[in-house]
């Protein structure tokens, strides 16, 4: 079994049994920031979280009950885990919408018990302009990659590097255009949290964060998907560049410190303002 089988194994193994324990322990945890289906319309009401997190839970073990099949008849572990990551974003999606009919259905039900503190007034967040100018700036540079394929003959072609900027790893030319599969998911992915920002806000929202809270995070988790789409993008640029011009466009050594800051930095923001709000959690909901 090679190293990349052994993660497609793992990752597996990881969702069947998160998605078991969630399932089973859905009526038994409190709503919390760490563990379940932490989706906005999942606080609405204690029946909300235990259905939401019962069914995500049962999703997820079929999820990840499928993952190994699907790696068998892919026979390619990289496919294979990119697969998973466009499954599991469309049952996100498709969850959310199932939360929101749950969360209505529990908010006109008289039974519902009221949230601790005063409920805030959940509106859009809007769309951050740095991550918009992200994304665009790295579909630009994902399509003009695109126009230099054409000038890459058959044979081998240099598909990683070493910090020296030599190349380490190959695949065939005819499977090139397989790079795209990946900035094409996260970029879909930054378009998603986009759209949720706008339309459907009450996916972020959390009852122990303040308006602002939300909104810093939103806007936060828009530019860190925008800076890795951006990343990903300039990587499949160089790469494409190199197999033409037989250089780098970018040194790595600038390249690879400048994507770690830009992820780095919005990562950041998201953990501060996650851990500064744990405590309120800790004090006025955790036996909500």
């Amino acid at each position: 079994m090679s190293a990349a089988d052994t993660i497609v194994y793992f990752v597996a193994s990881v969702v069947l049994v998160s998605g078991a324990l969630l399932a089973l322990l859905a009526g038994r945890i409190p709503a919390n920031p760490i563990f379940g289906f932490r989706i906005g319309y999942a606080y609405a009401s204690k029946k909300a979280w235990v259905k939401l997190n019962r069914v995500a839970g049962v999703c997820l073990c079929i999820l990840g009950a499928s993952l190994i099949p699907q790696h068998l008849l892919l026979g390619d572990a990289g496919t294979t885990v990119l697969l998973f990551g466009v499954e599991i974003t469309i049952l996100t999606a498709a969850l959310i919408l199932y939360g929101e009919r749950v969360a209505e259905a529990e908010l006109i039900s008289e039974a519902a018990p009221a949230l601790p503190g005063e409920p805030i007034p959940v509106k859009g967040y809007g769309i951050n302009p740095l991550a918009a100018a992200l994304a665009l700036l790295g579909a630009m540079i994902l399509a003009y990659s695109a126009t230099l394929l054409p000038s890459i003959k058959g044979g081998e072609v240099a598909i990683h590097f070493g910090a020296s900027g030599e190349p380490n790893g190959f695949m065939p030319a005819s499977q090139l255009p397989t790079l795209y599969l990946a900035p094409t998911f996260v970029g879909g992915l930054a378009l998603l949290f986009m759209f949720l920002s706008v339309r459907k806000p009450e996916s972020f929202y959390k009852p122990w964060l303040t308006e602002r809270e939300i909104t810093i995070m939103v806007h936060s988790l828009q530019v860190m998907v925008a800076s890795v789409f951006l990343v990903v993008s300039v990587a499949i640029y160089d790469t494409i560049y190199y197999n033409v011009y037989e250089a780098h466009a970018i040194p790595l050594q600038f390249l690879i410190p400048a994507s770690l800051t830009m992820v780095f930095v919005p990562t950041a923001i998201l953990i501060a303002v996650a851990v500064k709000a744990y405590g309120r959690w800790v004090k006025e909901f955790k036996d909500w």
